[in-house]
């Protein structure tokens, strides 16, 4: 099965996790966290923003010594929501990565993408990232938070071009096959919940994921998809760490907004 949706938070609690997420990364997204690899810069626009977290969960030894937050530094809605996406994806050791994707009324299309660890990769919200080097996890599950798009789907499309369209109310989680399909995001038109001067100031789509950091393939550019195991993810996170990142850090902290103001509620 390409996907599946089913209700994982009760809608009346969104909200405040919503806000305690919106706590987290105005605290945590710093150029500090960046230069560690604590938080990751996918900013694209005043209309759109993306941020990701490493979280050490379900843990391993062999993977503590990389970077990421303990579920105690999480606020707690967020740490059990992540406990239990971890079941769901059927994750034992390890990190997932943590994103959050908010966009506001009259955004512009995320274009069609796969998630995953990304190593080294160029990102254009036009034309779309293309990726040097990383790892693709086999699963992703999407939390939505609150939808009042217009275009109210997360679209999948499969390597023949064929789409599929899916629909998450706030509460409902999405999982689907991050090898087969990539998934892209309409554009998400006006406030179909409020009237336009009621709705200035609000993200109108807010979403957040968890995926596995090790539990996939070797992936780069150009090249097919290489099952990898536990213990290699790990070294290709440390050949990374070491090889490449100190290069690259300055310049991701430079792409950043720096100190990061919250724009809408």
């Amino acid at each position: 099965m390409p996907h599946s949706i089913a209700r994982f938070l009760e809608p009346e609690r969104c909200e405040s996790v919503l806000a305690a997420i919106n706590d987290f990364v105005d605290a945590q997204y710093t150029a500090a966290n960046i230069r560690s690899r604590r938080a990751y810069v996918f900013e694209y626009g005043l209309d759109m923003e993306a941020f990701a977290f490493p979280i050490h969960a379900p843990g391993s030894p062999q993977s503590d010594h990389l970077p990421g937050f303990r579920l105690d530094e999480l606020p707690p809605a967020v740490a059990d929501l992540t406990r239990k996406a971890i079941a769901v994806l059927g994750l034992e050791r390890g990190r997932v990565l943590w994103n959050v994707g908010r966009y506001a009324a009259h955004a512009k299309a995320l274009h069609a993408h796969y998630d995953g660890e990304l190593f080294e990769y160029d990102a254009d919200p036009v034309e779309g990232s293309v990726v040097h080097s990383g790892i693709r996890p086999r699963e992703v599950a999407l939390l939505t938070l609150r939808n009042e798009s217009a275009t109210c789907q997360t679209i999948l499309l499969d390597e023949e071009g064929k789409t599929l369209e899916t629909h998450a109310e706030p509460g409902g989680l999405i999982c689907f096959d991050n090898v087969a399909y990539q998934h892209a995001v309409p554009a998400t038109g006006a406030n179909r919940c409020f009237p336009e001067e009621e709705a200035a100031g609000r993200w109108i789509r807010f979403t957040t994921g968890w995926r596995s950091m090790h539990e996939g393939f070797d992936w780069k550019d150009g090249r097919a998809l290489r099952p990898i195991g536990f213990d290699e993810s790990v070294r290709l996170h440390d050949a990374f760490l070491e090889s490449k990142w100190p290069a690259m850090a300055e310049d991701d902290v430079a792409r950043a907004t720096l100190p990061f103001p919250r724009r809408y509620v």
